[in-house]
Formats: C-alpha cells, structure tokens, sequence
C-alpha cells in the first residue's frame, strides 16, 4: 500500500525519470521485458508504458509548459525534456500489438489485428515531434528542415514525401551526414543514459544532483543534442513505418467464415425421405432389434445390419480358414451331380442284341452265299471242260 502511495505522490519529473529508465530498457538491449517482441510479458510492459506517458502528456498539456510562439531559448530548461514524449509514444506504439484503446490482444489467428492501427497512431506521434522541434528552428538541420517544409500537410506527409528522395546522391549524403552525427551525440549523451538507468534501476525518489553539478547552459546544451539526436531516429523510423504501413493497407483481409450450429436430429421430411447423413453409423449392439429399428416406415436404414439365413456360415467365414476346403470325397461329388442330374450315366449296351444283331448279317451273308452256289455249281463256269 506503501508503494502505490509514494508512487502516487512522485512528481512529473520523477515519473518522468523512471518511465525513461523503463523505456531506455527495451530499446537499448538489456531485453528485462523478453527477447520476443509478441510474447505476454513484453506487450504488457510496452502497454503499462504508453499509459505512463501518456498521462505525463495529459500533465504537461494542463500545465500549459509549452507555446508555439515561444523560442527554444524561451523555455525553462528542466522543460525541454518533456518535448521527447511524442517521441517516445512513437516507438512505443511502433513495437505495440494490442488494442491500442481497450488494450485487448489480437486473436491467435490474426496476430497483427491492431498492427496496422498503433503504427499510424506511431507515425502521427514522430511527425508531430518533428514538426515541433521545426517550430523551434533550432533542432533540426537544414535537410531535415526542408523536407518538413515540403510536406503539403505538415501533420499528415505521404508516403512519397517521406520515404522518396528527388535526388539519390543527396539522399546518400544525408545517410552519411546523419550516421555520423548519430554517433557522435550517442557518446555526448551517455551521461543522460546512466543518470536516466541509475534512477529506474533504485525506483526511489531522488533530486537532481546530478546536473547541479553543471551549468544551466551545459545542461540545455545536453537536453538539445538529445533533441538532435531524436529527431535523426525520428526521420529514420517515419521511412521504415511508412513502408510498413503501406505493406499492411495493401494485405487482404481475412474473411471470417461463420460456423453454423449444430442441428438437432430431426425426423426426415417429406421433402429428404431419404434422410441423408454424412455421419459413421456404428453397429448395434443389440442382438434383440427389431425390424421396426433397423428400418424406418420411410423405408430410411437406421442401424446397419447384415442379411443373413445362417449366422454359423456367416461366422465361419469371418473366423474360418479364408479358403473353400473339400468336404466330401470325389465319389461323393460324382453321386452329388448324378443324383442332381448335372451328369449324364455312360449307356451300357445290349451284348445280346449286338451280337444278335451282329449273328444274323452273317447269315443273311451265308444264305446269299449259299443261294449264288446253287445257281452256279461247281464247273459250270468251265467251258473247256469235257461235254461228255
């Protein structure tokens, strides 16, 4: 109870200090909330994140700490610092993957849902910081000052006015130019990265000692070369969420396919007599069913069943041999067939009648014979016999 009350009773730059150390975490590799940007505990995080500053916004804005008719020179400088919070909210929303106004995940099946949401609300919050340190006329170079004034709307630029350049060669020095400079103030300003870890890695509330010990003007001088430094990721990441951005407007959508209910089973009308069914029927178990259960009035089958005048066949061929053996001898079959008329007796013939048959040809052959020789005896066909 304790904790919330003194974390209640910080002030904005105590807030501030420690909502920055938390940022400062996540994008600067030492990866306390997860190596994966998807994972639970990571969104939850950047989420408790966004609404820490943007209630420092809502502060800031109430305070009236901010003019656009004021310079550079103008504010207070324990101010400055509060002109990075678009800034921040800009990454933030840049890696967010949630709901950016109820906070809800996005379903397993269309884990970039809200994608495309947070980086607009990502880009809308970097151009807005950069067209307020144009304001200023300080901050930005004369590249960068130019390609804000180019913008048509300078609070909505379009793809092409932030990504495309007229001139390649220029596009390329400016690479260069920035690179450099980029690397430069990221040395400059390790001393405003250890006094912003140092405060969130002890989360108590401490005073700033830490710049009494410098000038007003080395302190204004840190707070602006980290404005510098800023707007250089700022120009980069509007290039890469634009292109992004213009990925996902351009993916197709999802269609969401409605599953109907289940149907309750129902008696088949007059229209489907039939009573289709694409569902596996399994096999009574019953062996007491009665024909009105296995056969509807309609004639529709209810329960599968088999057809069959003796269930001992039927048994012995699911559980016999699986061949057709022989179950009676050779003989037996011949007898089987013959009984069956499927075979035809071998007709024994009459020896009796043969060989009667057979006897009175040769007889007949004999007597004709025989006839022939009483007509013609013996020598009479010799005409040179003697007469006498």
């Amino acid at each position: 109870m304790d904790n919330k009350e003194n974390k209640n009773d910080r002030t904005v730059s105590e807030r501030y200090r420690n909502a920055i150390g938390k940022f400062q975490s996540i994008f600067n590799g030492s990866s306390v909330f997860g190596d994966r940007k998807d994972s639970l505990k990571y969104q939850t995080n950047v989420g408790d994140l966004i609404k820490e500053f943007t209630l420092i916004q809502l502060i800031v804005d109430r305070l009236d700490l901010f003019s656009d008719n004021e310079s550079l020179n103008e504010i207070n400088v324990s101010y400055i610092q509060f002109i990075n919070l678009d800034y921040y909210l800009g990454l933030l929303y840049s890696d967010y993957l949630w709901n950016p106004k109820t906070g809800q995940a996005p379903e397993a099946s269309d884990p970039i849902e809200f994608k495309e949401m947070n980086i607009t609300i990502a880009k809308s919050k970097l151009v807005h910081f950069i067209a307020q340190l144009d304001n200023y006329g300080e901050v930005l170079s004369k590249s960068q000052s130019s390609r804000v004034n180019s913008f048509k709307e300078i609070y909505n630029p379009t793809y092409d006015e932030l990504v495309s350049y007229s001139n390649p060669a220029l596009k390329r020095a400016d690479k260069i130019e920035n690179y450099k400079l980029e690397k430069e103030l990221k040395g400059k300003l390790q001393i405003l990265n250890d006094y912003y870890n140092q405060n969130s890695e002890k989360g108590e509330e401490e005073d700033d000692s830490m710049f009494e010990r410098f000038d007003e003007e080395i302190v204004k001088a840190i707070y602006i070369d980290q404005l510098r430094l800023y707007s250089i990721s700022a120009f980069n990441n509007l290039e890469l969420l634009s292109m992004e951005l213009q990925v996902l407007s351009n993916r197709p959508k999802q269609r969401i396919t409605e599953i109907d209910p289940p149907k309750s089973k129902e008696e088949p009308s007059m229209e489907n007599d039939y009573g289709y069914t694409s569902k596996l029927e399994s096999l009574p178990f019953n062996n007491k069913s009665k024909i009105s259960d296995l056969i509807s009035k309609q004639g529709k089958i209810l329960q599968p069943f088999t057809i069959t005048s003796n269930k001992q066949d039927l048994k012995s061929k699911v559980f016999g041999t699986g061949q057709v053996l022989p179950s009676m001898s050779v003989e037996e079959y011949l007898d089987y067939e013959l009984a069956n008329g499927k075979m035809m007796k071998e007709e024994v013939k009459d020896e009796k009648n043969d060989s009667d048959s057979d006897n009175s040809d040769e007889e007949l052959e004999k007597r004709q014979w025989d006839d022939w020789k009483d007509d013609n005896p013996k020598g009479s066909g010799n005409m040179k016999a003697n007469l006498g």
